[in-house]
């Protein structure tokens, strides 16, 4: 009798009780509750906000083309002069949404954002404009999915941006030809050639073209 009762003493002592299991698997249910969800959520916003960019990129196309049928297209294009040829959008004129990674904000008073059906904002700039009618020149738009400052210059939600190539066809910003990113910028400074800037760590960690 008192062997087995030191057995099953060495044999509670050995291992965890129902009690402390169960405690254990609550423990985890309710650490999983918390962070699956927003693992989940995070990933499904990703998705979906890299959609919306290829479907806006598209969109951005389009509206191009349509300019092209109204108006002859010049070296002092800006992107700001295809606002009209969006549809169903509205444009916003007060308010900040996100620049691109790096950057900060972008204030809606200046610079010419729309709002989408999609829920993101287009921002078409009247600052940067082709400076000449060959295929490497360039012009640049940029989409904040959320259409909402996310409060600093690497939050969620950054701005994607796209060049917009004088023959039409449209790149992210880590795509660009080389040699071929010319475009002209600063009105007040009577109009200078700049290189537009391709980095990686100017593209959105929730973007990519594929």
């Amino acid at each position: 009798m008192f062997k087995m009762t030191l057995s099953l003493h060495r044999a509670r002592g050995s291992g965890f009780s129902l009690v402390e299991v169960l405690i254990a698997v609550g423990l985890l249910g309710l650490i999983g509750a918390f962070t699956i969800p927003k693992l989940l959520d995070g990933g499904t916003k990703n998705t979906q906000w890299k959609r919306m960019a290829q479907a806006m990129a598209v969109q951005l196309s389009a509206a191009y083309s349509n300019y092209k049928m109204d108006n002859t297209v010049t070296a002092g294009f800006h992107a700001a002069l295809l606002g009209p040829y969006f549809d169903n959008v509205k444009r916003k004129t007060s308010g900040l949404v996100d620049d691109r990674p790096g950057q900060g904000s972008l204030d809606c008073t200046w610079a010419e954002c729309y709002d989408m059906h999609n829920g993101g904002t287009l921002i078409l700039f009247n600052d940067n404009t082709f400076g000449g009618t060959s295929s490497e020149f360039l012009v640049y738009v940029r989409f904040d999915p959320d259409s909402v400052y996310s409060g600093s210059s690497s939050g969620i939600g950054k701005s994607v941006t796209y060049f917009l190539y004088y023959d039409g066809k449209i790149r992210p910003e880590t795509d660009a030809r080389v040699g071929d990113r010319t475009f002209w910028y600063g009105a007040e400074a009577g109009w200078s050639p700049h290189t537009a800037p391709v980095n990686p760590s100017y593209v959105p960690s929730w973007f990519n073209w594929n």
